[in-house]
């Protein structure tokens, strides 16, 4: 997940800026990307005492906060459903969003009994396993790339996965957090976004997710000095050709499939990667320009005896050798180790004639680990160990 001290670290390298100037920088930036504009809940249900806490964040971050106990009439309300996340702790009031494009997060007593309505779901016969003739899996990020090879070990362990109740991207990330039980859930004709036991470690930034994944809105990741990673989009894909087809891009990169293909391969990976897991391949965009420079973040590799965690990247011709792959993936490992507790390590698999590339593994510390066989080429393994500088006590 994002945290929020990478907003408070918006300002470019060489602009020193107080405590007072980076949180107004933090909140500007947040005010340019939200697309969370009320929230309604039940004051009658709101017990939580973090919940209390949360609502007068809320309204100042500028969400307009609706207590639906103060309405008989809810024709009276003045709210845009497509940007209304409402938070619900009883089946009567999710309800209220049925049939309606508002996100929905269950919370107290309803999250446990909607989680355990999805557990005995998820005994029942086996339906198809979504995105599986699609090929929305991911392999091994070829040639140092950032490109994914539909298929292959994330199709395997997304079909292992989704045998358990909720497992998607965003529950994914939360889990990661600590913050989230559930998403997706449905029990009987109710669905909930989001479920959560409590608001201990849910906030505006958190919930502003949510609102995006209802509305398919592309997550921002990862915040550098330059740069801003976000999940791609189907808008993107004009950008990320021009982006490919730059000199010298594809030497130690896969190319992108025909255009047809590639826009089928993007949207199975929106719904499966970034869905399913919270992470993936990113886009890197200048913050200064808003040009696309690069593609970077993390996928699966199969080594056959077990499944890794990878770091890709590629940067455009144009921004080389200006220290950009570097504080791209200095980012990335941050994120890796403050999120990613299901990997001890990362690795990079790197071609014998990339020497950009090993002497980048040098620089941030990577140890060189043998040789590995994949997609039919002898790469140079690479491992980080992830451990280093975690924090022990996460939730």
């Amino acid at each position: 997940m994002l945290e929020e001290d990478a907003f408070l670290n918006m300002p470019s390298e060489g602009m020193p800026m107080t405590e007072s100037e980076r949180a107004i920088s933090s909140s500007s930036f947040f005010q340019s990307i939200r697309s969370l504009s009320f929230v309604c809940y039940r004051g009658s249900e709101a017990t939580d005492n973090q919940l209390q806490r949360l609502i007068p964040e809320l309204s100042g971050a500028g969400v307009s906060v609706v207590d639906l106990d103060e309405y008989n009439d809810f024709g009276e309300l003045f709210i845009v459903p497509s940007e209304t996340l409402l938070l619900a702790a009883t089946r009567e009031t999710l309800s209220l969003a049925q049939g309606t494009p508002m996100a929905t997060v269950g919370y107290g007593a309803l999250a446990g009994k909607l989680d355990a309505e999805a557990e005995r779901a998820a005994e029942r016969p086996a339906c198809e396993t979504p995105g599986e003739e699609e090929g929305a899996g991911a392999g091994h990020t070829p040639k140092q790339s950032g490109r994914e090879v539909p298929g292959g070990a994330v199709g395997a362990e997304m079909e292992h996965a989704l045998g358990s109740p909720g497992r998607n991207a965003l529950n994914e990330g939360l889990e990661e957090s600590g913050c989230g039980r559930a998403c997706g859930i449905t029990g009987g004709a109710l669905r909930a976004d989001l479920l959560v036991e409590g608001f201990d470690e849910v906030d505006v930034q958190l919930l502003d997710r949510v609102m995006k994944r209802a509305q398919g809105l592309p997550w921002i990741t990862v915040v550098t000095g330059r740069c801003i990673l976000r999940e791609i989009t189907l808008g993107d894909l004009d950008d990320l050709f021009a982006l490919y087809a730059q000199p010298g891009i594809t030497d130690y990169t896969e190319p992108l499939y025909e255009r047809a293909a590639e826009e089928q391969y993007t949207r199975d990976y929106i719904a499966n990667m970034y869905r399913f897991y919270g992470y993936g391949m990113w886009l890197v965009f200048s913050r200064e320009s808003g040009v696309l420079i690069g593609r970077a973040g993390f996928s699966h590799a199969d080594l056959g005896d077990e499944i890794v965690l990878e770091m890709g990247y590629i940067v455009g011709t144009p921004y080389q050798r200006q220290g950009y792959a570097t504080e791209i993936c200095e980012k990335l490992i941050a994120f890796a180790r403050e999120n990613l507790y299901g990997f001890e390590t990362l690795n990079c698999f790197v071609e014998p004639g990339n020497a950009a590339s090993h002497g980048l593994m040098k620089k941030l510390k990577f140890a060189r680990n043998g040789t590995v066989e994949l997609t039919g080429k002898e790469m140079v393994r690479y491992l980080l160990d992830l451990r280093d500088g975690r924090e022990d006590n996460r939730c």
